[in-house]
């Protein structure tokens, strides 16, 4: 009986037998070095066709060695075991990275008890993992290091006790290839896994709709930075003095026509000539209007400027409002605001402050009255009940310290003193932002003297509705 004859073929050799294949070859494909590669037996045959197998890592492909790309995290395969250490822990270190029910764990009292793991090459990550499938860890430092053990960057999170049984410690990308975990605890210290996720450069795309088309487009780059297109908003504008409602809402009996200076109101609205309203309605394009009545027939307001809306007597209030802040706050103070009871946004960019009187105005006044006592202060309500102040002014100087924006007015030039003050929130060079008056909430001022004295005090909030709600 004729022996099996095993020969070593190159893979052009194997090529040039293919014609041959009536004869019995038990064949191993040699690789451009010489290695072997592929051994062919009755097992690996289908219809005389060798079936391949790949090899990586001197050892058939799986899930702890991938085909030869580099894996999303740290496998067994990239862990140098020979000069990684387990420090006082019992266990096998190569378990923290090929399954999480094998565990290793450290009962003594050795604080800190720690386990180095060294990487076959250097890796960049930015987050890393710790599993204990049947126990508990505690106050971990995680050291990165180089090859010399240099520390590169410290997670320290000793201080805290708490008993994880698995927990994620996020970092600023680093690179490294040696990493010292470190438990400083006399308790005992269970670990089944480490996760140390390898951070991929990535080439993303980004889109956005367009507001007006709705179609989407690329959101391109320029020298590495996303590249902004200063826009000009095109939403309505806002040039409304913050104002004290007086008395209760009142209806309208019909609907407003456009370009009309007439209103007609319901019976019993109690407005006289030279009063100043607000006309307001709410809804997905809230609208407003400020007047002053010019003259009362009845029921019908003939007012000074027309109506730029229509203005429905089923959604539309008519506020008896006013503006001058010359009013006597030294017991109760007096608020003047704007409210947004609307779904859009206000988007407050500048106020702007404007006091006159007889009496010549200086930076140690406010306006041409002495130092006030409590000041006047201007804040933003939000919706839970809370504010944010954003000044309290009791000099004109303070004005100029807070705002820039200052100046005055000589009565000689322009028949009264004046100040005139600015302050812009949403522009570069200023706040760099805008105030955002949300459903709910409110710009306030609160007057908290007596500046009964000053002929008009007024403060006027600019900038414009933000974008309608997404529907």
């Amino acid at each position: 009986m004729t022996k099996p004859i095993t020969v070593e073929l190159t893979p052009e050799q194997v090529k040039k037998l293919a014609p041959y294949s009536a004869t019995v070859i038990s064949a191993r494909a040699l690789s451009p070095n010489g290695r072997p590669v592929n051994r062919a037996t009755e097992e690996n045959q289908t219809n005389g066709d060798q079936k391949a197998q790949i090899v990586t890592n001197d050892s058939v492909t799986s899930a702890q060695n991938p085909f030869p790309t580099d894996g999303d995290s740290v496998y067994e395969k990239d862990v140098k075991f020979s000069i990684s250490d387990i420090g006082t822990f019992t266990g096998d270190l190569k378990s923290l990275f090929n399954n999480l029910d094998d565990v290793i764990t450290d009962s003594t009292s050795t604080d800190p008890k720690w386990i180095e793991v060294k990487l076959e090459r250097p890796m960049t990550a930015s987050s890393i993992g710790i599993n204990s499938g049947v126990g508990e860890f505690s106050n971990v430092k995680i050291i990165l290091q180089n090859r010399q053990d240099t520390a590169i960057r410290t997670i320290d999170d000793t201080t805290n006790n708490t008993k994880y049984p698995n927990h994620s410690y996020p970092f600023i990308p680093t690179t490294f290839c040696c990493i010292r975990f470190e438990f400083h605890t006399a308790d005992e210290v269970s670990l089944s896994g480490l996760f140390m996720p390898k951070d991929q450069r990535t080439v993303t795309r980004n889109q956005a709709l367009d507001r007006e088309t709705g179609v989407l487009g690329n959101i391109w780059s320029k020298d590495g930075a996303m590249a902004v297109l200063a826009e000009e908003n095109d939403t309505k504008p806002i040039d409304v003095y913050l104002a004290q409602s007086i008395g209760i809402p009142k209806l309208l009996g019909s609907d407003t026509t456009i370009d009309s200076y007439n209103i007609t109101m319901s019976a019993g609205h109690g407005l006289v000539a030279n009063d100043e309203i607000l006309v307001a309605e709410n809804g997905d394009d809230p609208k407003s209007y400020n007047g002053k009545v010019i003259s009362v027939a009845t029921n019908i307001l003939t007012m000074d400027t027309p109506l730029d809306n229509v203005f429905t007597s089923a959604g539309a209030v008519a506020l008896e409002t006013t503006k001058e802040l010359t009013v006597d706050g030294s017991g109760t103070p007096v608020l003047f605001n704007l409210p947004n009871s609307s779904d859009t946004e206000f988007h407050v960019t500048r106020i702007i402050l404007h006091i006159t009187d007889d009496v010549e105005m200086d930076d140690a006044k406010f306006g041409s009255l002495t130092e006030l006592t409590r000041g006047v202060v201007l804040r933003q309500k939000f919706s839970d009940g809370t504010y944010n102040n954003i000044f309290n002014v009791k000099n004109n100087g303070e004005f100029g310290e807070l705002a820039y924006d200052l100046s005055y007015q000589d009565a000689v030039k322009h028949g009264t003193f004046g100040l005139h003050c600015r302050m812009t929130f949403g522009s570069a060079g200023k706040h760099g932002t805008v105030l955002r008056i949300k459903n709910g909430e409110a710009m306030e001022i609160l007057v908290q003297d007596d500046l009964t004295d000053l002929d008009s005090f007024r403060v006027m909030i600019q900038g414009h509705f933000g974008l309608p709600p997404l529907t």
